[in-house]
């Protein structure tokens, strides 16, 4: 990365708070956390074979962006790590990515056993042995986001140029060496070449470059949201053709439809509905690892319990409790000094 890259990646304006965190990334991630437990709370319903009409459009639509926009902002932020020396890096890394995924990936693979029948899948404590080379569930995005930390490192010392052209060719290939040809066989393998590349691109672009593409005062800020707004119709299109999931459908929304979260949340600012974005981004953590277990929980004791299967009142139960519940636990946590040792930090 070039000197006038590294200083614009860490330029300050207006944007970041006192603490030196940009808000609209809080909120953006705010933003992705909700299409995830939303997502997921109407998987568990297909898997079920128990969806509504209309929620097989709505997951494509959702999984056509959603992750991507998390590994462009996860690079957006990643130049302080990739300057840290070894150590602090292994530490960081060790702490920050893996420890939760190891953590997390083993309490789930505990409580999927305790829940066996009445779950859509079938699981095994002897996963727990293959964590190293295989992730379960949702856990795949801390096992490939620590991997994407360390190609990070490993290119570190190459032009931008240079890795955005490798980051273009990983999204690329993820997309066609596991979705559409099959050559890849692991999902870890091939969602995570896929992934990389996000990650690449956003580290090169930088959050304070981000920030000001996504400022209104900014001179091509029009141009920028029409174009992500031809991006995303080109996967809607998609989606309601074929389908956007896992195909190069979902490729212009992994684009236009991030960038299009990243303006909302940018706009959004330090309003009611911003701070309580920026509160809800700040316990992403937290709800990503719990909120599976509390999507599938609802919907289970939704139907055994009181016998409801309505799919919509059952996604949005499932939505209700995936955010509400791991949040306040976060605040908890905070206030008890826990954060770290439940691997929300």
């Amino acid at each position: 990365m070039s000197r006038a890259d590294a200083r614009a990646s860490e330029a300050t304006d207006g944007a970041r708070d006192q603490a030196g965190r940009w808000g609209w990334l809080d909120r953006a991630r705010a933003i992705g956390m909700v299409l995830v437990v939303i997502g997921h709370a109407v998987v568990g319903l297909l898997n079920a074979g128990a969806a509504a009409p209309g929620q097989q459009l709505l997951v494509d639509l959702i999984y056509s962006f959603h992750m991507p926009l998390f590994f462009l902002m996860s690079g957006f932020v990643s130049a302080g790590l990739m300057r840290a020396a070894p150590l602090a890096f292994a530490q960081r890394v060790g702490l920050r990515t893996i420890y939760p995924y190891l953590l997390w990936s083993v309490v789930f693979l505990l409580v999927h056993g305790a829940l066996e029948g009445m779950t859509n899948t079938q699981s095994s404590l002897a996963e727990i042995g293959r964590l190293h080379i295989h992730a379960v569930s949702v856990y795949w995005f801390l096992y490939s986001l620590a991997l994407c930390q360390i190609a990070g490192r490993l290119l570190w010392g190459l032009g931008d140029r240079a890795v955005m052209a490798i980051a273009a060719a990983l999204v690329i290939a993820g997309l066609w060496l596991g979705y559409e040809t099959k050559l890849i066989g692991s999902q870890n393998g091939y969602q995570t070449l896929h992934m990389i590349g996000f990650y690449l691109l956003g580290q090169r672009i930088g959050a304070a470059r981000m920030d000001r593409w996504l400022d209104p005062g900014f001179a091509q800020h029009g141009l920028l949201l029409a174009g992500a707004a031809a991006l995303s119709a080109i996967s809607i299109y998609g989606a309601l053709t074929t389908t956007t999931y896992a195909t190069f459908w979902s490729l212009p929304a992994s684009f236009g439809a991030s960038f299009l979260a990243m303006a909302l949340a940018r706009r959004l600012g330090d309003g009611p509905i911003g701070a309580v974005l920026a509160s809800l981004g700040l316990a992403a953590m937290a709800i990503f690892v719990t909120h599976v277990m509390l999507t599938a929980g609802t919907r289970i004791g939704l139907d055994r319990l009181l016998d409801w299967r309505e799919p919509w009142s059952v996604a949005l139960a499932g939505t209700a409790l995936g955010l509400a519940a791991p949040w306040c636990a976060h605040l908890i946590a905070r206030r008890l000094k826990l954060s770290v040792v439940l691997g929300w930090r």
